[in-house]
Formats: C-alpha cells, sequence, structure tokens
C-alpha cells in the first residue's frame, strides 16, 4: 500500500519539507526528494545532524573540513538505500551533498536545532593526490550537482 500512497507525495523536480518537531535543542524534518533533485555542498553549523534514508536512493557526498576554510576533505562518497544512516558533526563529515537518484525520502535530526544559515560551497579544484577539494563559500544553492556522479 505504501508504494501506492507515497507517489502521491513527489512533485516533479522538488523538495518537500515537513517540520515534524522542533524545539532549542531538537529538530526533526522529512524531506520528498523527487527524482534528480539534490542538496548542494553545505554544512550545518555548531549541530550534529543524523540523516536516514526511509525511502528511495540517494547518491552523497561527505567531507571534512580542515583548518583552512577554503579547503575540504575527502570522507565518503557512496549510494544510501532505505535504513542507512549518515552521522555528521561539527568537525566530522559536516560538509555535504544529496542527490536522489529516484523519489526518495530523508529524514533529518539535528541536535543542537540551531536556526543560523549553514553555507553553501562551490568547487573549485579537487586534487586527487590528496584527496582535497578547494572550494570558495557560495551564497546561494546554485551548485553543479557533478561533484555526485
Amino acid at each position: 500500500m505504501i508504494d501506492e500512497v507515497l507517489p502521491l507525495c513527489f512533485q516533479t523536480g522538488t523538495i518537500t519539507e515537513i517540520d515534524l518537531f522542533g524545539s532549542a535543542s531538537l529538530g526533526i524534518k522529512c524531506f520528498f526528494m523527487s527524482a534528480g533533485t539534490y542538496f548542494p555542498l553545505h554544512d550545518h553549523p555548531n549541530a550534529l545532524v543524523a540523516t536516514a534514508v526511509l525511502y528511495g536512493n540517494v547518491k552523497y557526498l561527505l567531507l571534512d573540513k580542515t583548518s583552512r576554510p577554503d579547503k575540504l576533505k575527502f570522507s565518503k562518497k557512496a549510494a544510501g538505500k532505505p535504513g542507512d544512516v549518515m552521522f555528521n558533526t561539527l568537525k566530522y563529515r559536516n560538509v555535504h551533498s544529496i542527490l536522489a537518484l529516484e523519489d526518495s525520502v530523508i529524514l533529518d535530526i539535528f541536535m543542537h536545532n540551531v536556526n543560523e544559515p549553514g553555507n553553501f560551497y562551490k568547487v573549485l579544484k579537487y586534487e586527487k593526490d590528496c584527496k582535497e577539494f578547494l572550494v570558495q563559500q557560495d551564497d546561494h544553492e546554485e551548485e553543479n550537482k557533478s561533484q555526485l556522479t
């Protein structure tokens, strides 16, 4: 039955966000990502985030911050399927991007629930030998999803 009802929640080319719970210390959000939509490379300042794939399949890229704001270190690139959970802390895998390979539902749990806007990043160069990304902070969400392919 869920396979008949769930597709009604998706709108082509959009990500629908639903706030399930919010307090100063905890935020829970559900995202309905239609196939091909993505969250560009971004971070969550001052928050621990757990992201679970509830439905569908996604591809994600996780990067670690370094002592330099213009360099990020490769951490992990993988596909996520229902039941998979990604953890991000302030220093570990905090910069990430998610692409919906098909209609997908993800659940984000933010601990502590800050309302600070995060940063978006534009990749300028990837240095394969040391697995580092040279980046520039971006004020907008225009991002090239080729980082995930």
